[in-house]
């Protein structure tokens, strides 16, 4: 099942995120999401909850024409 981050989980993100099958990445922090947030992505957090726990993965959608 794949959801949207709870806020609880979002604010433990980092430490989730090191938890994932392959560890941690870079590309999928708090701090890379408000990078981007601030180059006009608008940064989601979701959940992937399968057989083995939960893989946590940052998705950015654009929010403006960014070409």
């Amino acid at each position: 099942m794949l959801r949207r981050a709870t806020t609880r989980e979002i604010k433990h993100w980092d430490e989730l995120l090191s938890e994932n099958p392959a560890g941690g990445e870079v590309f999928q922090t708090k701090a890379f999401a408000a990078v981007k947030k601030r180059q006009g992505w608008q940064p989601e957090f979701w959940v992937y909850e399968t057989s083995f726990g939960q893989v946590y993965a940052l998705a950015l959608i654009p929010t403006r024409d960014i070409y």
